[in-house]
């Protein structure tokens, strides 16, 4: 019996540790200091500071494009900040397209803390920001993401009417993921968790064309995230699994064939 009870004191503690440090554990955020130097990745880039609706600023990096193009906001993962994406910045650029990638509260040099809430701010900032500084409207637009900020493109989907939008390593909701990683479903995520980006149930309501993208062997973000989403989606809609590829590799593993369908996808969108 005192076995029992000491297992059942271990686990209610884990349990609250794990709801009191969530936040931690979900985000992982690498801040620069504000007189951090970009290196000029591009010719004419232009470090952008944007305010949020609670009064916090966030930064990011805009490259104009070729006349006529959508521009691509991109919206990273959860972890790092924009210099781990300067790669995506150069290869869109050189496709031709205009680029804002943005850097979410807390990461880089924006201020305040990631949360869901404070995620989904400095997405409709970013999409402000564009339609006010560069004249560009969300019809204008194609939003690339990365696993956690596809929470972010679909949440603003929901409330703009974009080009197009391609999703990578996406998840259909963080409680989906969390089961992945805590076998036997012995923590109840669904109940414990504060931020949900349960993307599953906004999916379906999506009308712009959708891209996802996702590698046969991730091991953070499973493939089936990605066809639970698929599943689900309105068309237009495309499913392109990279094979042998984890969740950070993916652009990495036939690169050329990687930025190839991209191409073509965003050209048949235009």
């Amino acid at each position: 019996m005192s076995i029992i009870i000491s297992l059942a004191v271990l686990y209610v503690a884990m349990l609250f540790l794990l709801t009191l440090f969530q936040r931690k554990i979900i985000y992982y955020p690498y801040k620069l200091d504000t007189r951090f130097e970009f290196p000029e990745y591009v010719s004419q880039m232009e470090e952008v500071f944007i305010s949020c609706d609670d009064g916090c600023t966030i930064h990011g990096l805009f490259v104009p494009g070729s006349k006529g193009k959508p521009t691509i906001v991109i919206f990273h993962g959860n972890a790092g900040n924009v210099t781990h994406r300067d790669f995506r910045l150069q290869e869109f650029h050189r496709l031709g397209y205009p680029v804002l990638l943005m850097d979410y509260h807390g990461y880089g040099k924006s201020e305040g803390t990631p949360t869901e809430k404070n995620l989904y701010l400095d997405g409709d900032a970013s999409v402000r920001w564009l339609k006010e500084n560069k004249n560009v409207t969300p019809a204008q637009m194609v939003i690339f993401t990365e696993s956690l900020g596809g929470g972010v493109a679909v949440e603003l989907a929901t409330r703009y009417q974009f080009k197009g939008m391609i999703l990578e390593t996406p998840l259909s909701s963080l409680a989906a993921v969390t089961r992945y990683h805590f076998p036997y479903n012995c923590f109840p995520a669904k109940l414990i968790l504060i931020d949900t980006f349960d993307n599953l149930s906004k999916i379906q309501h999506i009308t712009c064309p959708l891209l996802f993208i996702h590698g046969t062997r991730d091991t953070i973000v499973d493939k089936r995230e990605s066809e639970k989403l698929f599943a689900k989606a309105t068309a237009p809609k495309e499913l392109y699994l990279v094979e042998g590829a984890d969740h950070n590799d993916i652009p990495f593993i036939e690169p050329q064939k990687y930025w190839g369908k991209i191409s073509e996808w965003l050209s048949r969108i235009e």
